[in-house]
């Protein structure tokens, strides 16, 4: 009964918090995409702001790319090996980074297993394609405006998805390396 209890207060914690936050010259951000266990589920919900008027140095694409080109794009998903968090259930505009460069931080989040898909997701458009250095947010996105999102991944545990707990950081913008 006790270890059960751990468990119980453990998943009520924030188990997984993933922070990205966008700071070089001009251009500043915080957004803040939590990954919780709920019962059964595993929740992913994020909020904050992008101040896109600083991101001169990465390929603006706008309107949602042929999935070849970015997979997953316009889905709701969870990819931890491929640094992939995808709220997406519509049109967004894409920002191409040079990872690296101007996109730094971990290319991954966990060793789980595979891709995670969620049919129930609400809110705006957010992606994170940390290995490849993408940012997406909704179609005609203004800088500043906030964004809300979240997803649900049913009948999941954040150890079953191998997600890495902790707080794992992104810079995003011009020159972030030099």
């Amino acid at each position: 009964m006790r270890g059960r209890d751990l468990r119980v207060g453990l998943a009520r914690l924030a188990l997984a918090v993933m922070a990205m936050l966008v700071a070089a010259g001009p251009a500043s951000a915080n957004f803040l995409l939590r990954i919780e266990q709920q019962g059964s589920n595993v929740q992913v919900t994020g909020s904050g702001s992008f101040d896109t008027g600083g991101f001169s140095g990465a390929y603006y694409y706008p309107g949602t790319p042929d999935p070849a080109l970015i997979p997953g794009a316009g889905l709701a998903l969870l990819n931890p090996t491929g640094g992939v968090i995808s709220v997406m259930t519509g049109a967004a505009d894409f920002w191409l980074f040079n990872p690296g460069a101007d996109f730094v931080g971990p290319t991954a989040f966990g060793n789980g297993g595979g891709t995670f898909y969620s049919d129930n997701a609400l809110g705006d458009q957010i992606g994170l394609w940390a290995l490849s250095g993408v940012l997406a947010l909704p179609a005609g996105y203004n800088p500043n405006d906030p964004i809300t999102s979240s997803m649900t991944i049913a009948d999941s545990t954040i150890m079953g998805l191998g997600l890495s707990l902790g707080t794992h950081v992104w810079l995003l913008g011009d020159g972030l390396a030099q």
